[in-house]
């Protein structure tokens, strides 16, 4: 009975070609999309969740009207932070944080990553692993980095990566006061 239906399919195939190509190539994208679909919806979901207390944190995101259009950003306004940090009492504490993309640079060596600048309290509110600096106040002014396990390993092989000092965008430098996992 199976090779019956084998055969039919095959003859139904090859008689309607223009049209079994057009059902088949169908199927394919549709059955693609929704297995990207899927993917794209599981990674939005998971996004956060690596992070420590992930449901008390939250992104603050101002509205602005920008020729006849509304666009969103993360960028506000110091005073607001201000505002929120000393008036809401139910906010433990406020970072800022600004992402970045520059070169780093230490000796001969130097990558191009992409980073953040952020508040000297970072740390206190995405709980990281640090592995080797100061693990109660990773960041001690606004002169000091800290850089993730790779990136110690990309640009200080198994030397320790503490106390020294690299360079972003060759105009600026910091110190290593912490390497996080």
């Amino acid at each position: 009975m199976l090779a019956s239906l084998v055969t039919l399919l095959l003859r139904n195939f090859t008689k309607n070609l223009s049209f079994s190509l057009i059902s088949i190539s169908s199927l394919i994208v549709g059955i693609t999309t929704a297995i990207l679909l899927f993917l794209w919806v599981n990674y939005e979901f998971a996004y956060n969740r690596s992070i420590p207390d992930n449901e008390r944190i939250y992104a603050l995101l101002v509205h602005e009207p920008v020729e006849d259009e509304i666009i969103t950003s993360e960028g506000t306004n110091l005073p607001l932070m201000d505002f929120f940090s000393q008036e809401v009492p139910e906010i433990e504490s406020v970072i800022r944080i600004d992402n970045s993309n520059g070169v780093l640079a230490y000796e001969e060596k130097w990558v191009q990553k992409v980073g953040a600048y952020a508040d000297t309290n970072f740390f206190q509110v995405h709980k990281t692993p640090i592995l080797s600096g100061n693990e109660t106040k990773p960041l001690t002014d606004n002169h000091s980095i800290a850089i993730s396990e790779q990136l110690a390993t990309l640009l200080f092989g198994s030397n320790n990566a503490l106390g020294k000092m690299i360079s972003f965008n060759r105009t600026t430098e910091f110190k290593i006061t912490a390497v996080y996992e």
